[in-house]
This record gives structure tokens, C-alpha cells and sequence, in this order.
């Protein structure tokens, strides 16, 4: 009778279970649902976007592209001085646009390079004479032209816009090179009307570098500023005319972001919409969700109490634990004690959940043991990879691995990379004097003396037997110099064991230094040149540094240039 109604029940319970599994692919279809209409928003948000910025490039582009263009194109004229002002008016329309409100013509000078000499002037605005003041612009950025900046003039906003026309001219059958330097300034106002644009999006103007020209949004000036150091903003500069669209975080609010270069890449312009905004309307899709959800849970609830009563408590409990222990919960009590199938799964659960709390200890303990074995041999491996074993020091192969990335940062920075080649005099002296194993404390005690007085961005490496190297960055040659001096006059000073039965008295160095791109042009060269001075500071008497000398081809372009300035002046 027991086994009848046990199985009689069981059929109750099985139809309970399929009855959920419609509820739960019910919810899915509504999960579906409101995916694809939030998707549908994120689209036309972005295809907002997008329609905004594709306006403001166009008016930006028709603005200032086209005067450069315009400039461009009568190279000829400007290049013979033949392009008066009526003649540059006529040529940029530049009484039609109102947005343009001075332009300045300037030639640099090839016998004073970054010395502006006025050619003419444009002036709608009221001006004052500028040259000063252009030629200190120019200076400070003429490795960004073209240049765009910010500035207040009588209470108005203007835009500046520096760029420069090079030519190369035949005269008296020598070639000669020109150079014509512009600055455009722009109204701000008429710049920067975006009529069409509609303030559905905030919009913002960059130039290359990132600094801020427009902003019609009233986001945290510091978020935008921080926006264009993001890999999005540098991918745009980098693939120009090329749309980048994500979502940003900008302080505690989201947008969703389109950025695109104008094809010269010197503006950038970004539009923004916020999700609020942009979402507007899920919400209420996520509420009548809410409802049908509530309703179909109403209605299993009370169809499973018609079904059974028997089944619905104990599954709910045992779910309930089942989740806890997928948490890592191993420590729930399953008390449940009825006497069909659910019962028994509840009993073998139980003693799984003890199971598994054992081996959860012990695999924990095992991982922990060798986490910190790999943590260990690892940290030895790397040591022994990058390290001299006997004097601590980074070792040739780090030496050439470090002075190749240093180089190839020198290139995008600018920076110089400075080389110290140093050995230490007399050492097979010292060694067949005192023995090897004092041979090796001597180089022992010589790299920690090094240690005390270089910095900790410099690297010191052993290249083999006495010689050592020191590679300093972004230091001036001026500064190598006065290292060089101290790290020579610190090994002197110091008192090395049996420094005294060296044939100066005590313990000295001689160091050749070379830096990178002034003596060098790849890692062999730095490292050639280096080497060169270490043998004519040894030649000179030892316990000397020598600079290293420009190569022969460096040397004969010098002189070439000094011989062409004077035949030309």
C-alpha cells in the first residue's frame, strides 16, 4: 500500500517539475525579449552619435581643412613673395567667412632658424602687432604644427591654428630651402555652432595631443581631460577618419561614446550620450516584465499546491542548499526526512556534502603548499635568469635585452640613453697578486660600491671577467658627464682590501661613456663607442673617464653644414 502510494505521489511530483520548466523557459523568452529591445536602444544611441559628429567634422573640415588646403594650393605665389594681402583675401574668401578673424603670414628664416619675419597680416578683429608673441608660439610647438591653442582677446573667444608650408627653390643654380609659417585665429562663436547637432549628444573637441578646444557638455572638465589619455582617444588619433564607438565611465555616470579624427588628425571631436538617457524606456519594459513574472509565479504556486503539497517544501529547501554549498557553503545541515526518493536523495546529499568538505580541506592545503613552491622556484628562476650569481649585478643577456627597450623609448620619447663602460684597472694584477678567490670578493665588493652611488633608475650590468657597464636614462650628456666623474672619484676614494699593492696606490677605474642618438644610432654602436673610450681613457693613463667621438659620417655631415651656411651667408 506504501510502495502504491509512493509511486502515486512521484507522478504528482514529476508533473510539478515539468510544469516549472515551462515557467522557466516563459522567463527566457522574456529575458530575450527585453535583450533585444535594450540592443535596439544602444543602436539608435550610437547611430546618434554618429549623425552629430559626422555634422561637426563636416563644418570643421569645411572651416579649416579647406583654408589649408586653399594655402596649399598657392604655393607657388607665396613661395616667390607674390601673394599680396588683397591676393591671400581673394584666395581664402576670407571677407565671406565669418568665422575666420585674422590670419598672419610669417617666413622663417634659414640663417635664424625659429625667427619669425612678418610677411603680411590679415585683420578683421583689431589686433595688435603679434610677432612677439606668434614667435614664442612657434617655438614652443613648431614639433606639433599644425598647432591649435586657446586664447582671450577684448572679452571674445578665439581659436589659434599654427602650420607651416616648406619649399625647396633653385637659385643661382643652388637648392634652397623656404619656409612660410601661417596662424589663423578663429571666432570661437562662429567656430563652434553646431546647429544641427540638435543637444541630443554633449559634444567636445580635442586637438591631437588630447587638450580641449570645444565643450558643449557639462561633464567634469578633469573626466574629459582623462577621456583623451584613454586607448579609445589614441586609437582614433591613430586610424583618422575611422569611428571608435564604446561605452566610457565619466565620474559616476556612463555614456556611450563615438570619437573621430578629421583626416589630418588634428582635431579630434567625441560625442557623448549618457545610458540614462540613451536607455529611457527600459525601464518600463523591465516593470511589465516584473508583472508577467509575479503573475506566472502566482499561478504555479497555486496549480502546485493542487498537484502536491508534499513536494513543493522539501524541493525549495534542498535548492536552497544546493546553492549555499555552490558558494563554498559546505557547512549546511540537510534535514529533510520524508520517506520516498526524495528522502533517500536527501540522505546521499548529506553524506556527499560531508565528502566534499574533507576533500575541499585537503585540496586547499595542497594548493596552498604549491602556490608557494611555484611562488618560490619561480622567484629563483627569474633571479637566475637576469642575475650575475656572483656579484648580484644584471647580467649580459638582461643587458641586452634592457638596452634595446631603452633605445626603442628613446626613439618614441626623445629622451637620450647614456652608456658607462667600465674596467677595473690592473685586476689580472690583483688577482695573480691575491688569489681568485679574492679576485672574486674584490668584484664583489666593487659592484656594492657602485650600488651606493648610482640611482635606482640606472641599471648596472656585468659583461664578463672586470668589465661592467651603467645605463642611464633621460639624462642630458651634460649630467653623464658629472655621474661619470662622481662614479670614478668614488671608486677611488674607496678603500678596497689590497688596494694598496695596486700600481696607483689604490684601487681605480677607467670608464669610457657614450650616449644614444648623440654618438650612436643602434645598440651595437652604443655599445662599439663605449668600448672606443674605454680604450683611450686606459691609454690615457687609467683612472680617467673619455668621452666617446661622434662617427666619421655624423663628423663629415657637421662639416658639410658649416661649409653650406657659409657659402650661403
Amino acid at each position: 500500500m506504501n510502495s502504491q502510494q509512493t509511486k502515486f505521489s512521484l507522478k504528482y511530483k514529476i508533473f510539478a517539475v515539468i510544469f516549472f520548466i515551462q515557467l522557466t523557459v516563459i522567463s527566457i523568452f522574456i529575458y530575450a525579449f527585453v535583450k533585444s529591445f535594450k540592443a535596439e536602444k544602444l543602436t539608435a544611441a550610437y547611430e546618434s552619435n554618429a549623425n552629430t559628429l559626422s555634422l561637426i567634422k563636416q563644418r570643421l573640415e569645411s572651416k579649416i581643412i579647406l583654408l589649408i588646403e586653399k594655402v596649399r594650393s598657392s604655393t607657388d605665389l607665396i613661395e616667390k613673395n607674390q601673394l599680396n594681402a588683397s591676393g591671400l583675401i581673394e584666395t581664402l574668401q576670407q571677407d565671406k567667412d565669418k568665422a575666420v578673424a585674422a590670419v598672419y603670414h610669417f617666413e622663417d628664416k634659414s640663417d635664424s632658424p625659429g625667427q619669425l619675419l612678418k610677411v603680411q597680416q590679415l585683420n578683421k578683429s583689431g589686433f595688435p602687432e603679434m610677432t612677439v608673441y606668434l614667435t614664442q608660439i612657434y617655438k614652443a610647438t613648431e614639433s606639433q604644427f599644425p598647432y591649435f591653442w586657446n586664447f582671450d582677446y577684448q572679452g571674445k573667444s578665439y581659436t589659434g591654428l599654427g602650420f607651416s608650408l616648406n619649399y625647396n627653390l633653385a637659385i643661382n643654380e643652388k637648392q634652397m630651402s623656404k619656409k612660410h609659417v601661417f596662424f589663423f585665429f578663429f571666432n570661437q562663436a562662429e567656430l563652434f555652432t553646431f546647429k544641427n547637432s540638435g543637444g541630443v549628444a554633449d559634444v567636445v573637441i580635442y586637438d591631437k595631443i588630447g587638450k580641449i578646444l570645444f565643450s558643449e557638455s557639462d561633464i567634469d572638465p578633469d573626466e574629459l581631460r582623462r577621456f583623451a589619455k584613454k586607448s579609445i582617444f589614441q586609437s582614433a588619433v591613430q586610424n583618422k577618419n575611422i569611428l571608435q564607438v564604446s561605452e566610457q565611465a565619466m565620474g559616476k555616470l556612463k555614456f556611450l561614446v563615438s570619437v573621430q579624427a578629421q583626416p589630418l588628425g588634428d582635431l579630434v571631436v567625441a560625442t557623448m550620450i549618457s545610458t540614462e538617457a540613451a536607455f529611457q524606456g527600459v525601464s518600463k519594459v523591465y516593470i511589465d516584465a516584473i508583472y508577467l513574472t509575479v503573475f506566472s509565479v502566482l499561478f504555479s504556486y497555486f496549480l502546485a499546491s493542487f498537484l502536491s503539497s508534499t513536494i513543493t517544501s522539501p524541493l525549495r529547501k534542498l535548492a536552497t542548499q544546493m546553492q549555499n554549498i555552490s558558494k563554498g557553503d559546505l557547512d549546511v545541515v540537510v534535514d529533510i526526512k520524508t520517506q520516498d526518493e526524495i528522502g533517500v536523495l536527501a540522505s546521499n546529499f548529506k553524506q556527499m556534502t560531508l565528502d566534499l568538505k574533507v576533500s575541499k580541506q585537503d585540496l586547499q592545503n595542497l594548493n596552498r603548499d604549491l602556490e608557494q613552491k611555484v611562488a618560490e622556484r619561480t622567484a629563483q628562476l627569474e633571479e637566475l635568469t637576469i642575475k650575475d650569481p656572483l656579484t648580484g649585478a644584471f647580467n649580459r643577456r638582461y643587458y641586452d635585452q634592457r638596452v634595446t627597450e631603452e633605445i626603442a623609448r628613446s626613439n618614441r620619447t626623445g629622451n637620450p640613453v647614456g652608456l658607462l663602460y667600465l674596467d677595473i684597472d690592473h685586476f689580472k694584477k690583483y688577482n695573480d697578486q691575491n688569489g681568485h678567490p679574492e679576485g672574486d670578493q674584490l668584484l664583489i665588493n666593487f659592484v656594492k660600491t657602485l650600488k651606493s652611488v648610482i640611482r635606482t633608475s640606472d641599471y648596472l650590468c656585468r659583461l664578463g671577467g672586470e668589465e661592467f657597464c651603467v645605463i642611464t636614462v633621460d639624462t642630458p650628456l651634460q649630467g653623464v658627464e658629472i655621474f661619470a666623474e662622481k662614479v670614478r672619484s668614488h671608486i677611488y676614494a674607496t678603500d678596497f682590501k689590497y688596494g694598496e699593492k695596486q700600481p696607483l696606490g689604490r684601487l681605480s677605474a677607467s670608464i669610457g661613456v657614450s650616449m644614444y642618438p648623440q654618438f650612436s644610432s643602434d645598440p651595437a654602436t652604443l655599445m662599439k663607442s663605449a668600448d672606443e673610450a674605454l680604450y683611450r681613457a686606459k691609454q690615457g693613463g687609467r683612472n680617467c673617464w673619455m668621452l666617446a667621438e661622434k662617427p666619421m659620417s655624423a663628423a663629415v655631415n657637421d662639416i658639410l653644414n658649416d661649409i653650406t651656411k657659409k657659402k650661403v651667408s
